[in-house]
């Protein structure tokens, strides 16, 4: 893929409601633990993610489907409901995030709107969670906007600078799976208001 091509996905945007928390920092700690995470010191979670123990079977069962519907069916109905044992059973033992929150969610950065007031060029760390996919990761950002808002709030637009290769790969993935969810429901909307 050219490097133009993917820049251009970096930007692409939706909104969006992950799970996250935002913790601020000062550049030294962050730079400390971007070296300490790409020099194998330490690693971005401390325990064990569900999302890596939650593998996602939508190819396999996709393939499975094609030969045989029924059981496709009735091994997504319990891949599901293990999916739901194994969140409960590690929802009290792992540290993610678990406050909702409606943004506008590039690979590039995030912008959301808060209470709290944020300096722009402060460093932040963000433990973010994907919905439906449960995919869990850190990453490190900078705040690059601060906007007083009319209700009294502030929007807030953090650039991401340091990533995990893979957990950029799944947010891109998710960045275009809620754009054509989202399309193809703004589609469906005006299909169904012509028949009216």
């Amino acid at each position: 893929m050219s490097a133009e091509r993917e820049d251009r996905r970096r930007y692409i945007r939706v909104k969006d409601r992950i799970l996250m928390e935002i913790k601020l920092l000062d550049e030294e700690t962050v730079m400390g633990l971007i070296h300490g995470y790409e020099s194998g010191e330490d690693v971005p979670w401390r325990e064990v993610s569900p999302a890596n123990m939650i593998k996602n079977v939508t190819l396999p069962l996709k393939r499975i489907q094609e030969r045989d519907e029924a059981l496709a069916t009735m091994l997504e109905v319990i891949d599901g409901k293990l999916n739901l044992i194994l969140k409960a059973l590690y929802k009290e033992k792992l540290d993610y995030p678990n406050k909702s929150v409606l943004v506008d969610l590039s690979a590039a950065g995030v912008a959301f709107r808060t209470s709290t007031p944020m300096e722009v060029g402060q460093y932040v760390q963000l433990d973010i969670g994907l919905l439906p996919e449960n995919h869990f990761f850190r990453t490190f950002g900078k705040v690059v906007r601060q906007q007083e808002l009319p209700d009294g709030g502030y929007e807030i637009g953090i650039e991401f600078i340091w990533m995990l290769a893979d957990d950029k790969d799944k947010l891109i993935e998710h960045v275009f799976q809620r754009q054509v969810q989202q399309l193809r429901m703004m589609r469906q909307r005006r299909e169904e208001e012509e028949e009216f």
